[in-house]
């Protein structure tokens, strides 16, 4: 059950977005003492699915609407292990790196201007064989149609896509369902 309101952000095909979340939770192979945070959570469905597996769930949204949906739709699922903070998450993710804080799981759908610094921040607070999730790496298939290359967000996707391809610290794959999901786990 989940309540969205007129001014916060949902997936536009749930059904489908279910079953990548589900892949990537399958993939993580977490045995319920996992923390994780949720960056950009809109009204916190990826973090509400993978409640159920984990120790605890840490969402971060900027939209106040979205983080109220969120609070909400945890009660109504019955969910107590999950928080909901109304921030900005590239700053939320730069302090919870200097506070040392330690995920084992990062899911990132923020700016994808923004992937690269998200996903080094993502290195400094994950532990060993953490999971970095990075949503739409795919881009609704822009990232290879040339009328697109010169789109910021797409040249930005296209950048963080290749440098994640050469990165030697991840272990690392792209789900090409929806607009892709790039799984990396932390060497």
């Amino acid at each position: 059950k989940f309540r969205i309101s007129p001014k916060a952000f949902y997936q536009i095909n749930p059904v489908q977005t279910e079953i990548l979340y589900n892949k990537a939770i399958e993939y993580a192979d977490f045995k319920g003492t996992e923390k994780i945070i949720d960056a950009y959570c809109g009204t916190g469905t990826i973090g509400l699915i993978a409640s159920k597996s984990v120790k605890s769930v840490l969402g971060v949204e900027i939209n106040k609407d979205a983080v109220k949906d969120a609070k909400e739709n945890a009660k109504l699922n019955d969910i107590e292990h999950i928080k909901f903070f109304s921030a900005d998450a590239g700053k939320f993710m730069v302090e919870a790196a200097k506070a040392k804080e330690n995920f084992d799981l990062v899911f990132m759908d923020g700016d994808k201007r923004q992937y690269m610094d998200y996903y080094e921040m993502a290195l400094q607070y994950t532990s060993p064989n953490a999971i970095i999730l990075a949503d739409n790496t795919l881009w609704d298939g822009h990232v290879i149609e040339k009328a697109y290359l010169c789109d910021r967000q797409t040249a930005a996707i296209n950048e963080f896509n290749a440098f994640v391809a050469a990165d030697t610290r991840v272990e690392k794959l792209i789900l090409p369902l929806r607009d892709g999901l790039t799984m990396m786990r932390k060497k």
